[in-house]
């Protein structure tokens, strides 16, 4: 996904044929929904890690077996099932707070997303982008799968915006 970054110091794509800006949270809110998201991802995150090569980490190539990929969808399910409210709330939060839909701000998660799930997760995609791009780097790339096709490249960290905007993801 590329960004531009507005006069208003926003960010901005096109998502779905619709203009999406963004503003970017304080640290304390930052901080507070990253480690909401931490207690949902990281235990799948941390099986994941488990029996890693250090070497290859270290450089970046990480390879994960289609078995370890399970592993991790499953925990993940689990987690998701035991933080259903913490879920919903970081997906309305992701969804909504900050974000501006063709320069008017979404106000209401329902009627916004209604019938548009997998635009939904397009948003939600873009914001975490925003929010935390440069945190966690090129984490996406990094990972390819064992007798799979490669991850597509990590896309640039929103904190250097591209001057130009694409269409969708």
């Amino acid at each position: 996904m590329e960004f531009t970054k507005t006069e208003m110091g926003l960010y901005a794509a096109e998502i779905g044929g619709r203009q999406y800006e963004f503003s970017k949270w304080g640290a304390g809110e930052a901080m507070d929904t990253l480690l909401d998201l931490a207690s949902i991802v990281g235990k799948p995150l941390g099986a994941m890690a488990q029996g890693m090569d250090p070497a290859a980490a270290a450089e970046k190539r990480v390879e994960v077996t289609i078995d370890a990929i399970g592993t991790i969808v499953e925990q993940l399910a689990s987690q998701v099932g035991a933080n259903k409210k913490t879920c919903l709330a970081l997906i309305r939060k992701l969804a909504t707070q900050g974000v501006l839909c063709e320069g008017k701000p979404v106000t209401s998660f329902d009627l916004h997303y209604k019938d548009q799930l997998a635009h939904l997760f397009d948003v939600l995609g873009a914001n975490l982008e925003v929010q935390y791009g440069n945190f966690f780097g090129g984490l996406a790339g990094a990972f390819r799968i064992v007798g799979g096709r490669p991850a597509p490249s990590s896309p640039g960290s929103p904190s250097q915006p591209s001057t130009s905007s694409s269409g969708g993801r």
